[in-house]
């Protein structure tokens, strides 16, 4: 049996959906939420210098300026040097979108809710750095190189966990995700996300890593955020919280 837990597990989240919808609304009460960084590529969060003069007018929700800002002003690299955590939670599922390259050389993601923006670079001249793309392998490489230096600066590199998910390929019913997420581009998604979880495993112990049996890696048929390979069915995220809770006793 699980030993009971003292107080609650302090959680740090950089990913996505997939790691925030573990702990449910209201979170687990095992676990108290921090913060949350999502819709930022690791090249583009860890990059030496923010973009400046973002204009993110047309963007509605509160949630998705904030996350659009804090990927533009490098907000993650900010906060790893002052906040308190016992585990960082880190999906790399956001690393689908493409990159933006300036003329000066910053990086901003390139996600839904950044285009959401009437004209959040004013007119600026872009480069896309395509998803999956060498380029793309090589500037995630040097983000993660800081990400893991900026951890080893308070010692905190153990508190860092990687959920080591995957696109579904099917759903809990057994049907297909439908014409926008074809067999193929799944599979791509899958090969690229492979190439950082075996470069992660180069830098962390095995003990950081969360992995789930392949039947858990369904998409839900009914999920609150629509129909994705990366919206999971119910057992996945219990599946979560349930290791993330084994881990926090085990340290206690």
């Amino acid at each position: 049996m699980t030993a009971p837990i003292s107080k609650p597990l302090r959680l740090l989240i950089y990913g996505s959906c997939v790691s925030r919808d573990a702990l449910g609304a209201p979170p687990d009460p095992r676990i108290a939420l921090t913060g949350y960084y999502a819709r930022s590529g690791m090249a583009s969060a860890f990059a030496s210098a923010p973009v400046a003069n973002l204009a993110l007018d047309g963007i509605d929700s509160a949630f998705q300026r904030r996350m659009v800002a804090a990927d533009g002003g490098k907000s993650l690299a900010a906060a790893l040097t002052r906040e308190d955590f016992d585990i960082l939670l880190h999906d790399p599922i956001d690393e689908r979108f493409n990159l933006l390259r300036l003329a000066d050389g910053t990086l901003l993601t390139r996600s839904p809710e950044f285009t959401r923006a009437r004209d959040p670079l004013q007119g600026r001249a872009t480069k896309t750095i395509v998803s999956g793309s060498p380029e793309h392998l090589a500037l995630w490489e040097r983000g993660w190189r800081r990400f893991l230096s900026l951890l080893d600066a308070r010692g905190l590199r153990g508190a860092l966990h990687v959920n080591v998910v995957w696109w579904a390929v099917r759903t809990a019913s057994g049907a297909d995700l439908g014409p926008a997420f074809p067999e193929t581009r799944i599979r791509h998604a899958n090969a690229f996300l492979a190439r950082l979880y075996e470069r992660m495993a180069a830098d962390l112990a095995p003990a950081q890593f969360l992995r789930f049996d392949d039947a858990l890696m369904r998409a839900a048929d009914n999920h609150k955020w629509g129909l994705s390979p990366f919206h999971y069915d119910e057992g996945f995220y219990r599946e979560c919280v349930r290791q993330l809770a084994a881990g926090a006793a085990a340290g206690s």
